[in-house]
């Protein structure tokens, strides 16, 4: 199952079990030559599908999505998270039954 860490913690119990998660994270890691929005789904789902992350995981979760905006340039520039790459991700996320909202601090 896809595991996550979360950095608000309520009390210890919480803790333990992030400490506990960190034994079981796995990662993907696949490389794409270009930003063609149908390779990035593709890779992306797989990436999901690896890590159990299915609609059963994403059913009536709230995902927040954090695409790094550090400066307004262009895509290209390699900057920022492609707008491709947050697209594809929200649009499995939200297929998979997650209800996407993508948040970046000002």
């Amino acid at each position: 199952m896809l595991q996550y860490i979360s950095t608000f913690f309520i009390d210890f119990k919480q803790i333990r079990e992030v400490i506990s998660m960190i034994n079981d994270l796995r990662v993907c890691l696949n490389g794409c030559a270009e930003y063609d929005e149908e390779k990035i789904y593709s890779v992306l789902s797989s990436h999901f599908d690896t890590l159990g992350a299915d609609n059963s995981f994403f059913q009536g979760k709230k995902v927040v999505i954090k695409p790094n905006l550090v400066e307004a340039t262009s895509p290209d520039h390699a900057i920022t998270t492609h707008p491709s790459f947050i697209y594809c991700a929200a649009k499995i996320i939200a297929e998979r039954g997650g209800s996407v909202m993508i948040a970046e601090s000002p």
